[in-house]
């Protein structure tokens, strides 16, 4: 655990800060890229990316702040981000109205939903770099356990781990995030060279990201930071609509699909003359 990196005379640079930095250029590299191989502007993607960066910060800590209204007596608190506090949903949604402000105003003729199947790869490569910086300083840690791949957090200078849980064995479920996230950007990568309809890899990603987080929840240890509603955490509720929502639109782009390739069919048009 290096919750400081470094100190620049007085000034402490976070780990945190680093490596959703680093996280965010490792996207942004990702994502023009790709938009050079699928015909999206590389400088438009740069552009949006400042912009989605600013939406997911402010939607992940707009919903915690609305799940933990009772922690922030003291307004000025809610800047606060490099003490935790981040909710993923809330920064998906936060950078999804975001991206369609920017290239409303931008690009109002560039076709959204191709734009957004080109950053979901990169989004989520970003996240498996950022979710490190969690590990970094012992945020969203989790259960005590006794799997064989358990870590033990020292307790050194700005960890945000409770103290009664310095040296216990936990799930590294940071890690488990990371993994989770950088499988998530290969099978959109896999499914963008290869996708029926604009918007696949969108929707591809609500369900296989609600489904991991739903499990890796079950490991995690800060249920205080999380909320509870009855037996599920925030997440895995709001998770539960998002994935049925994700497949209900698969379905359907399927479906439109199916249907668009056979008004195209010479076969179906000659059997129809």
């Amino acid at each position: 655990m290096h919750p400081i990196l470094v100190k620049i005379g007085s000034l402490p640079i976070s780990s945190f800060g680093v490596m959703v930095t680093l996280g965010f250029l490792a996207g942004l590299y990702l994502a023009r890229f790709l938009g050079r191989r699928h015909g999206v502007d590389p400088d438009l993607l740069s552009d949006l990316f400042s912009w989605i960066l600013v939406g997911a910060v402010l939607g992940a800590r707009l919903l915690y702040v609305v799940v933990h209204h009772e922690e922030f007596s003291n307004p000025l608190d809610i800047i606060a981000i490099w003490k935790g506090g981040l909710v993923f949903y809330g920064g998906f949604f936060g950078a999804f109205a975001s991206g369609i402000l920017f290239l409303r105003w931008r690009r109002p003729n560039a076709r959204f939903f191709e734009v957004a199947d080109v950053c979901m790869p990169a989004g989520f490569l970003g996240l498996s770099i950022g979710r490190w910086g969690c590990f970094l300083v012992g945020d969203d840690y989790g259960r005590v356990t006794d799997v064989p791949w358990a870590v033990r957090f020292p307790n050194v200078e700005g960890s945000l781990l409770p103290s009664e849980l310095f040296g216990k064995p936990l799930h590294p479920t940071q890690i488990y995030m990371s993994i989770n996230a950088l499988l998530i950007c290969l099978v959109l990568s896999w499914v963008l060279s290869r996708r029926a309809f604009n918007g696949q890899v969108l929707w591809t990603s609500l369900v296989l990201y609600s489904a991991g987080r739903f499990i890796i929840e079950f490991y995690r240890g800060d249920d205080q930071a999380r909320g509870f509603i009855g037996p599920l955490s925030t997440s895995q509720w709001i998770g539960i609509p998002v994935f049925v929502l994700g497949i209900l639109l698969l379905v359907r782009g399927f479906s439109r699909s199916r249907r668009s390739d056979s008004s195209r069919s010479p076969e179906i048009s000659e059997g129809r003359a």
